[in-house]
């Protein structure tokens, strides 16, 4: 009888709330692969970055390159890498927009990885434009 009360009492009270999310729903899973996919961009985006850098000449360059070594960065690899950055950077936005949509509960959270992503993104975008800004714009 005592728990019948006890259990009447507490009905409707912060204690006795019930989880009734079981495991992530459609839409957090959704924000936690566009993060990842977000991050492999960024990945991609930065071996790009080192694959447009000048070569530095070493003893190999020397003796086996015919036309020497590219001493000059490589600016359709700079303008590829700004596209993927700004996909990225959207990608990053759809991930954090479906996040703000399970905000509902106080145990809820932003992820963290997004937003540090899409600083990354913006970052990145801002020095390889202010950087590369005379090359870009050339044919």
């Amino acid at each position: 009888m005592a728990n019948n009360r006890n259990s009447a009492r507490s009905f409707g009270r912060a204690d006795s709330f019930e989880e009734r999310r079981k495991q992530a729903d459609l839409v957090t899973r959704l924000a936690t692969i566009l993060a990842i996919v977000s991050w492999l961009i960024i990945i991609v985006a930065f071996v790009l970055i080192d694959t447009a850098s000048p070569v530095q000449e070493n003893l190999l360059t020397r003796l086996f390159a015919e036309d020497g070594v590219r001493t000059v960065w490589d600016i359709n690899f700079i303008r590829a890498t700004i596209v993927l950055l700004v996909i990225s950077f959207i990608v990053c936005v759809a991930a954090f927009l479906f996040n703000k949509m399970r905000m509902r509960r106080k145990t809820d959270h932003y992820k963290k990885s997004i937003i540090i992503s899409g600083f990354i993104n913006l970052i990145a975008i801002v020095v390889l434009i202010i950087v590369f800004w005379a090359d870009l714009f050339t044919l």
